[in-house]
């Protein structure tokens, strides 16, 4: 027996209602909501794992008021899901995505070799075939995370990583 739940959805002044499938005993579930919250997670263990002072380096999540701290060092978190509509993996709803995060530093004239290796090793967390979980969801790394370089934006400059990921409910 097959229970649909409604999820209200906005973009920007819109809103939809989409029907999420959920099994009757839930070990099927799949929620965007649990995929996010893994990486998030996941995220804020990444920095944790990072030696001081950088494992206390701000998080702009996805929703939330945030304030540029003074140092103007902090980690933004970008969530791209790319759910294919009608993708299936057996009777389980895949989805998959990717996760940008984007370290923001200042042009102090101390050079970009610290933030290079900050957000390397952040990137080193998302090891490809790491598995992060959340509730009933199960999210993979399909690939070990892509450095883009820096780019230079005026008084910052931002160090860009992405990391691809793959979920779905096993049967």
């Amino acid at each position: 027996m097959t229970v649909f739940l409604k999820a209200r959805c906005s973009a920007g002044n819109r809103r939809s209602t989409k029907s999420l499938r959920k099994s009757k005993q839930g070990s099927n579930s799949m929620s965007e909501r649990e995929i996010l919250e893994a990486l998030q997670t996941a995220t804020r263990a990444a920095v944790e794992a990072c030696p001081p002072p950088s494992n206390a380096l701000p998080i702009k999540y996805l929703g939330r008021t945030f304030v540029i701290p003074d140092d103007q060092k902090w980690l933004e978190l970008v969530h791209l899901p790319n759910n294919i509509t009608g993708e299936f993996w057996g009777s389980s709803k895949t989805y998959r995505g990717t996760l940008r995060l984007i370290l923001h530093w200042p042009n102090n004239d101390q050079g970009v070799y610290s933030p290079i290796d900050i957000i390397e090793q952040i990137g080193s967390f998302f090891a490809k075939g790491k598995s992060l979980q959340s509730g009933q969801s199960v999210v993979k790394i399909d690939e070990n995370p892509d450095y883009f370089g820096s780019i230079e934006t005026g008084t910052e400059t931002v160090f860009v990583l992405t990391v691809r990921y793959q979920s779905f409910a096993a049967e």
